[in-house]
């Protein structure tokens, strides 16, 4: 769908036979491989983020030559897989680590998912509630404690409101 995507899965094709095309959204994605298989162009597939569809009750109807993503985006199925571990084993420190996970009491992973859930919810409740909140130009250090990685929530809710224009509602 996007740049990011791009860079990761544009290094899993040969460029000598294929073409990456960054689609700019998931609609767009869908959309052109729907116009694909009905045009019955060959050797053409979509890859899209799956985003909150593993959460609804009813997922749309989509083209057989389109690959939706396990988890919610590229960056949580790095999470859930074994990248994250071998990113720790070459630039972590082991000693930090397991210090810092006696501290807050849970593994790294787990904590950190618990954590970024929250700004999830509210992301899902502005979807659902079509709230169009905008949750694409804060820094996350802005209600992040930097010593123990937890999501200061009032902090995180002010952020949101303020870059939604929305701090007078």
């Amino acid at each position: 769908e996007g740049v990011t995507d791009y860079r990761v899965y544009g290094k899993m094709f040969d460029p000598n036979t294929c073409e990456v095309v960054i689609g700019e959204s998931k609609d767009n994605v869908v959309e052109a491989i729907r116009m694909c298989e009905e045009q019955g162009l060959k050797g053409i597939i979509g890859i899209v983020d799956a985003d909150f569809w593993h959460t609804q009750s009813k997922i749309p109807s989509l083209p057989k030559t389109l690959f939706v993503t396990d988890y919610h985006d590229l960056e949580c199925m790095i999470l859930h897989s074994k990248a994250f571990d071998y990113v720790f084993l070459e630039y972590g420190d082991p000693g930090k680590l397991a210090r810092y996970e006696r501290q807050v009491g849970k593994k790294l992973i787990q904590w950190m998912l618990e954590n970024v859930a929250r700004l999830g919810y509210l992301r899902r409740l502005s979807l659902e509630k079509d709230l169009d909140l905008r949750f694409s130009s804060f820094n996350f250090s802005d209600f992040v404690d930097v010593h123990t990685l937890e999501v200061l929530e009032d902090k995180m809710i002010k952020v949101i409101l303020f870059e939604s224009r929305k701090h007078n509602e």
